[in-house]
């Protein structure tokens, strides 16, 4: 009975956790977003993976190509060293946990962004690690 409780302690804690940085998150990528040069046509979120903790940076292409993951190098803009970070916990990690972790919260934020016109502009949108893969990600 006693582990049963704390296993639901634990989940109420992850999902208010992912609440909070849901709403951090969609702050700081907001900021960004309304000043995305009028020639960005794809965003990406390049994940970095620090010491203890996980990182965000957003990019804007003016380039994109479903079939080339090299259309996030051609950066014209970034928020540089501004990066949104997700401290490493028992869930997340490794990188792999990151990557769930990390897509499902920008998938999240897709969901109730004040910015729905500039993201349905937009002819991509990815997330991966800088040294990886880009996963695709739709708005619903």
């Amino acid at each position: 009975m006693h582990s049963l409780i704390a296993k639901d302690i634990r989940e109420l804690v992850e999902v208010m956790d992912k609440v909070k940085y849901l709403e951090e998150f969609k702050v700081w990528v907001e900021k960004y977003l309304v000043d995305l040069p009028e020639d960005a046509v794809a965003i990406n979120f390049n994940l970095y993976e620090g010491e203890e903790d996980y990182s965000v940076q957003l990019i804007a292409s003016d380039e994109f190509d479903e079939e080339d993951e090299d259309w996030a190098c051609e950066e014209i803009f970034s928020t540089e060293d501004d990066l949104f970070v997700i401290p490493m916990t028992e869930d997340i990690e490794d990188w792999e946990d990151a990557l769930v972790y990390i897509k499902s919260l920008i998938e999240e934020y897709l969901k109730v962004s004040s910015c729905r016109d500039i993201l349905e502009n937009l002819e991509g949108i990815g997330v991966g690690f800088v040294d990886g893969n880009i996963e695709l990600l739709k708005l619903d």
